[in-house]
Order: structure tokens, then sequence, then C-alpha cells
């Protein structure tokens, strides 16, 4: 259609009730738009507060019981970013979201350049550290991450939040991987009164930025999806791969790991993601993958055009061992024995 009237759109008014409707004529709504074919699926409603009317763990467990009568083909998702142990049970895909890039973080150990470091942390103590431990390759369903998209630079109590640079996006992306989530979104918002609007509704070079991103996780899709052999994020360490030297970072009092990985096996090769949370450059880090023997390439792959992630670059790996250096906020995709070319999947904007 050339033009689009939200007001009598009836899949925005359909979608609007069961969000937050719980108990009004749920299995009217379910019937008028489960066949939608713009249905992904159900939202619950978002990072409900457990007291007020219609999100209460009881409200919640009615819709959700409600959902899979009428609809059992399509998921329930539900968002919050605390409580997860009341939440967990009542959807069939958890998520969670957080503030992350803050020029002036409430805890005193971080900074502006840290803040990948601070979503970590927090991703854990309030959410992953309740699911399987940890290791959402565990989990007894799907977790997926909403990410910052991005937001208007202004300030709520001592917290001054600010827009993430192209960099930071990336990183945080790949570090969310790293952790083992099965899937990625972004949230971001428009404040019209409030100038200049970095919201990516009006900030069309916000937008493109992440558009490409996107697209480069489309390209190696097939990999991300793929079996996890072994990975090692701050709160969850695994040593199929292993850094030399293996930088560290003083945070909370503690020697925290720079470089996360994760690495996935597919069509008989290995593909490694290594991410580096700092901003900072990492230089001459030998690589070593156990179990490998011989002589091979490592190719990075990805739609990256410059710096250290670029797309293309082939190096020597002799015995499982390669030496690399990392851009700061980095993440390098290596393809384990490929020839150089473009990415393996083949995407159509």
């Amino acid at each position: 259609a050339s033009s689009w009237d939200s007001s009598s759109d009836p899949w925005l008014a359909a979608h609007t009730k069961v969000m937050f409707c719980v108990k009004t004529d749920s299995y009217y709504i379910f019937n008028l738009i489960k066949d939608h074919p713009m249905l992904l699926g159900y939202i619950q409603v978002d990072e409900p507060n457990g007291t007020s009317v219609g999100q209460t763990p009881a409200d919640l467990s009615d819709m959700y019981s409600k959902s899979k009568i009428a609809d059992p083909t399509h998921p329930v998702i539900l968002n919050h970013y605390h409580h997860t142990n009341t939440w967990y049970p009542y959807c069939d895909i958890f998520s969670w979201d957080l503030y992350t890039f803050q020029d002036q973080p409430l805890e005193t150990a971080y900074t502006r350049a840290t803040c990948v470091f601070l979503w970590e942390r927090n991703s854990f103590s309030s959410i992953l550290s309740y699911i399987a431990g940890g290791d959402l390759d565990n989990a007894s369903k799907p977790v997926l991450t909403v990410l910052q998209g991005n937001v208007i630079p202004y300030t709520i109590g001592l917290r001054n939040y600010a827009v993430p640079t192209r960099q930071e996006a990336r990183c945080l992306a790949y570090t969310a991987i790293t952790t083992g989530v099965r899937g990625i979104s972004w949230w971001t918002y428009s404040i019209p009164w409030k100038t200049p609007d970095y919201g990516m509704m009006t900030n069309n070079t916000k937008l493109q930025e992440y558009l490409q991103l996107v697209r480069e996780l489309k390209s190696i899709n097939s990999i991300l999806v793929s079996p996890t052999v072994s990975k090692s994020y701050e709160y969850l360490k695994e040593t199929d791969v292993t850094f030399s030297p293996d930088p560290t970072i003083s945070l909370d009092e503690r020697n925290r790991q720079i470089l996360n990985y994760i690495l996935k096996s597919y069509a008989g090769k290995q593909y490694l993601i290594v991410v580096n949370k700092s901003n900072k450059l990492i230089s001459n880090i030998k690589i070593t993958i156990s179990g490998l023997s011989g002589s091979t390439s490592a190719i990075t792959k990805g739609l990256e055009t410059t710096g250290s992630s670029k797309a293309g670059r082939s190096l020597s790996v002799v015995n499982g061992s390669f030496t690399d250096s990392f851009d700061g906020y980095a993440a390098h995709i290596y393809e384990i024995g490929g020839c150089p070319g473009p990415t393996i999947d083949l995407y159509i904007p």
C-alpha cells in the first residue's frame, strides 16, 4: 500500500491488546490475528512490575495459557531485565534489555570506555546467572537479548545516556553472541521535544549503521545457528581456545578478561568469533584452538571493509595456532581452513 492509517489497522490494534489487555477478550484477539502473515509471536507486557493489573505473575500465567490454547503455533515472548525466576515460566522465549552506554555510569569503577564490561556484568548478575548457571546452551528455552540501538543523550538521575558509536554497537552485538544468546534485536525510541533527535526513526545515518550490522549478522547466520563447540565470556570460561598473552582489565576489584570468544562448527569447518571488549588496540595475540594439527589458514569473514575486522584477511594457522591484533571494540570472525572471499551466506537486502 502507498499509505498506512495506523488508527484503522486491525493488526496494530490487536497487537496492542495482546500485549496489554491480558484478560480482555483474549480469545477474540488471538483469533483475529493468529493467521496474519506479519505475526511473529505474542509479547507479554514489557517488564511487568508484578503488582499492577495485568502485570502480576497470575495475570501473565493466564495470558500464556490462553495463548497456547488459542494459538499453539506462535511463540510467546517475555522481556525483563531482572527477577528472571519469576517471569521465566510464562513464555516460550525469554529476552532481556539493558541501557548500556553512559558517559557517566553510576558505578564509579566504570567509564564510557568500559560500558561493554558493565553490560556483561549486569547481564550475568540480573539474568544469565538464573538461567542454566549462565550457560545458555543448556537453557530450557531460547534466550534473546534486546540491545541498545540508540538513545537521546539525556540525563536520568546521575546517568548520562549516550548514543552508541558504530564500533560500540558492533562490539556489543558480538559480545552478546559470545554469551550464547539465540537472537538479537535492538530497542530505540524518539523523543520529539528534545533536540537533536538521535532516534533511528529520524536519524538515517544511525539507521544505516544498524542495517549494515544486521546485514553482516545475516550473512553469517548459518554459522551463528550452528552447534557451539566452546565459548568463553567473563562468567563462563571454557578453554578450548586460549590467548597468549590473555589481556585483562581491573574492574570491580577483579581482573576481567578483555577477549571473549565463541567457537562454532559448520559444514565441516570451524568458525571462531573473538571480541575485544575494550576500546584499546590489543596487539600480537597468539590464538590457539585445541585439537587442530597441521597447516591451514584463518580467513576473516563479515562485511567490514577497514581495520582489523576487515573481511578477507588470511592468517597462517600451524597446529591450531595463529597470531592477530585487534582494534578497539573489534570483533573478528575467522573461518578456519577457508578460502579468501565473501561470507558463506548470500544476503539480499
